[in-house]
């Protein structure tokens, strides 16, 4: 459904910016001719900018209630508005001034307008799936704990009906449950997959529209994470070993350079302005440098903005970093809640010791630690670790072994599926993030 969106969205934001040229064209300018004086391509690019701002800030899903709508609608029609008209700067005449005044207005009501409609959708149509576990012990303790409402964010919506133990499971007892429930996916465990009598039942109800999934296949597509307890080593080593040379590393490395390059500069324009903060309200030094662990292994300077006060500095590499952690300064809480903190790690980025999108580092002790006690901790270590992530946009902020341990699934999750389509989602999620004030 929310492909259709996304249709419609787009859509409806083409007709407005076209119709607003034949508009001009027809009832407010006699000499006026739609498509002569300014190109079709212009309206298509406008037309596409608002799209894309849209995407990226989450309209017409994200918003969950109209001062938000309002604010994301707003705050895309600008940002795309903006990009439009520094590119006027060096193609002139591209749209005529009717246009180019009244299509923020119409995009903005028409973002809004989606979202309500996206909203109302939600309530009415997406109520999720009804999922049925056939499972052990420890694999219902986990799935019950990921059903939990508000501890996770699913990928799809889902509501768990109930979690039947095998030695329970009966082929007519599995059946009526499942229609009694209206169940539309059934998670089976490896024993589960084995048991021939739940195999009868699971396939009847397959034959009439039932998905059926392994635990490792639902926690992938509705969940966004890899599961440790059904994971096999071999089979995630296949997924990601042809992900990392070719077309999209090269292109990755090239993002990886742009954005560096843009992030160094506008570090260099904010250092001052943290100097002269830091002298007052964060007394000592203004570059906090710690050492991180790499793609293979290879440990690197990580550079950040000093957030704790400095008498504490040491502390920082021997305690987990906590949320309100009360080594941080006031000062440092302000770089941390707007990510400043974050800016001298395009430095790293041009180094190639970070990229963009990636599992993100951490202290070469943490490692040694979570690596004897986590399975697959290390494999974290084949891919570049990243300024951004995919377990930092799905999961809360990490201060304990057992956060490494939901992190890692998470980040074994990107491993398997890396690619330019998930690095976008991740960038989008984080730009939302930081925008709207959802730091640490």
């Amino acid at each position: 459904m929310s492909r259709t969106r996304q249709m419609v969205l787009a859509l409806g934001t083409a007709l407005i910016v076209f119709g607003l040229g034949a508009y001009h064209a027809n009832f407010r300018a006699d000499t006026y001719q739609f498509g002569k004086q300014n190109p079709f391509w212009g309206f298509a690019l406008l037309a596409l900018m608002y799209w894309i701002a849209a995407s990226v800030l989450g309209i017409p899903d994200e918003p969950r209630d109209w001062q938000p709508a309002v604010f994301t609608s707003l705050l895309a029609v600008a940002l795309a508005t903006g990009a439009f008209t520094l590119l006027g700067l060096f193609r002139p005449g591209l749209l005529p001034r009717f246009v180019l005044t009244t299509a923020p207005i119409a995009v903005g009501v028409w973002d809004v307008g989606c979202c309500a409609w996206s909203h109302r959708q939600r309530r009415t149509n997406d109520r999720g799936d009804v999922v049925l576990g056939v499972l052990g012990p420890d694999e219902a303790g986990f799935l019950n704990s990921e059903a939990a409402p508000g501890l996770v964010d699913p990928e799809i919506a889902f509501r768990l009906a109930r979690v039947l133990r095998i030695e329970e499971v009966t082929s007519a007892g599995l059946t009526a449950t499942a229609k009694a429930g209206q169940v539309t996916v059934i998670v089976l465990s490896d024993e589960a997959q084995r048991d021939e009598s739940v195999l009868q039942a699971v396939s009847a109800l397959h034959e009439e529209g039932v998905r059926v999934r392994s635990l490792e296949g639902f926690c992938d597509e509705w969940l966004g994470k890899l599961p440790l307890s059904s994971l096999g080593r071999m089979a995630l080593l296949t997924d990601v070993s042809e992900v990392h040379g070719g077309p999209y590393s090269h292109l990755k490395r090239g993002v990886d350079i742009a954005a560096g390059l843009a992030g160094a500069f506008v570090c260099a324009l904010a250092t001052p302005v943290v100097w002269l903060a830091n002298r007052f309200a964060n007394r000592g030094p203004l570059v906090f440098r710690q050492t991180r662990v790499g793609r293979g292994g290879v440990e690197f300077v990580m550079y950040k903005f000093r957030t704790m006060r400095a008498d504490t500095v040491g502390e920082a590499v021997a305690l987990w970093t906590e949320i309100d952690d009360p080594r941080i300064t006031p000062f440092g809480r302000v770089l941390r809640r707007t990510h400043l903190d974050e800016l001298p790690q395009f430095v790293n980025m041009l180094r190639g010791e970070l990229s963009l999108v990636g599992p993100r580092p951490e202290q070469p002790h943490y490692v040694a630690e979570l690596t004897r006690k986590l399975p697959f901790y290390g494999l974290r270590h084949i891919a570049q670790p990243g300024l951004t992530g995919w377990a930092q946009v799905k999961y809360r902020y990490g201060a304990s072994e057992q956060d490494a341990f939901e992190k890692l699934q998470y980040d074994l999750y990107y491993l398997r599926h890396q690619s330019v389509s998930l690095d976008l989602r991740v960038l989008s999620r984080t730009l939302r993030s930081v925008l709207f004030g959802r730091g640490r």
